[in-house]
């Protein structure tokens, strides 16, 4: 396992935890969450610098361009952290309905078609400061680094019982 890996395993459990908070404060207010958050930031911002291989003159033009990305998406991923962090509070109490079932899948596909809509208006915007060929690389690295994320939240987050 990487260094940077490593890192991003690790900020995903304190993520974990935080989301499997008690339901009293909100899980994005919580400072476990925060700094888990920021671990998993600076762990992505740093395997981005270093695979990324932007010339002097291309991160001038990059890094605030990416920053504005990730201040776009930030809020979007919240509300996802929120999604799973209501849903284990459901599980937990044992009360998960159909009707719950229907809202947690309609804000999942929210979620993701939001996420999915910034990237894609993004490529644009990075094509504009970088070849093609590193901006298709940047979302390479987005898309490896995201799927790490959700294949430890899937470890973590349990299936609904269907009875």
């Amino acid at each position: 396992m990487s260094h940077f890996a490593f890192r991003i395993f690790f900020a995903i459990l304190g993520l974990a935890l935080a989301i499997n908070l008690p339901a009293q404060g909100d899980v994005l207010d919580n400072p476990e969450f925060a700094a888990a958050r920021k671990m998993i930031q600076e762990s992505q911002e740093a395997i981005i610098r270093e695979d990324i291989r932007l010339t002097a003159a291309e991160e001038a033009d990059f890094w605030p361009l990416y920053e504005r990305y990730r201040a776009d998406t930030l809020p979007v991923r919240d509300r996802y952290v929120m999604l799973i962090a209501d849903y284990m509070r459901q599980y937990e109490s044992g009360i998960l309905t159909d009707d719950y079932a229907k809202e947690m899948i309609d804000g999942y596909f929210d979620v993701k078609g939001d996420l999915l809509k910034i990237r894609k208006r993004y490529v644009r915007r990075f094509a504009k400061v970088l070849p093609m060929l590193k901006v298709a690389r940047f979302y390479q690295l987005e898309n490896k680094m995201t799927a790490d994320v959700e294949a430890e939240l899937a470890l973590l987050v349990p299936l609904v019982e269907a009875h």
